[in-house]
């Protein structure tokens, strides 16, 4: 495991995390289509997160740098959402 995949995986979080608010903002508008279109782009990012990870043996490391880009997605996403 190489030092720059931290910052991949941070970024990765932050991407899965901003869709996420995204699937809440189309949910709760009742926007169906995207919601569902959203839902389903959600699923296929972790799926290939998961697999990536299980991949290289699991490191923790990853899923904390990870962890974090999702944490700072949210934050991002609730702190400059569209009104």
């Amino acid at each position: 495991m190489t030092p720059f995949l931290f910052p991949v995986f941070f970024l990765a979080g932050l991407v899965r995390d901003a869709l996420g608010c995204r699937y809440y903002q189309f949910v709760s508008k009742d926007k169906a289509k995207m919601a569902g279109v959203t839902a389903f782009s959600i699923e296929l990012f972790d799926l290939f997160v998961i697999m990536t990870i299980a991949k290289m043996g699991w490191p923790i490391a990853l899923g904390i740098a990870y962890a974090f880009g999702t944490a700072f997605g949210t934050y991002l996403a609730v702190r400059y959402r569209r009104t």
